[in-house]
């Protein structure tokens, strides 16, 4: 059976996925020997994006629920997606995911504020 081109599914679907992605990304974050999967992940994550992208500007908008997910690893990955497109939900977000309990995506969230306000970030 073959897989389905992410140009088939509905934005809702890619929502779907990018989802289930990102958890799985999350899952290989602390393996040992996750690097490989963790950057096979991200690439996928990036093509569901892409896919959003590609579409109407308001396609990657059926991102801004992602934003409540309750993994920290779904939320940062969509806060990265929305930046450009709903910058002010997005940035409520990062702030919010900054100033949570430690782990990486906190990390990630100070990181990317940081290289916001330097200007070494800019979302498209």
């Amino acid at each position: 059976m073959t897989k389905p081109k992410l140009d088939d599914f509905s934005n809702e679907q890619l929502v779907q996925e990018f989802i289930r992605l990102s958890l799985k990304q999350f899952e290989t974050e602390y393996e040992e020997d996750g690097v490989e999967d963790y950057t096979r992940l991200y690439h996928a994550i990036q093509a569901v994006a892409e896919a959003l992208r590609a579409r109407s500007g308001t396609a990657r908008r059926a991102l801004i629920p992602v934003l409540r997910h309750p993994n920290g690893r779904v939320r940062i990955n969509a806060i990265h997606q929305l930046l450009a497109v709903a910058p002010e939900q997005a940035n409520a977000a990062l702030i919010e995911l900054a100033q949570g309990p430690p782990g990486r995506e906190r990390l990630d969230a100070r990181q990317t504020l940081r290289f916001l306000a330097e200007g070494l970030y800019r979302p498209t």
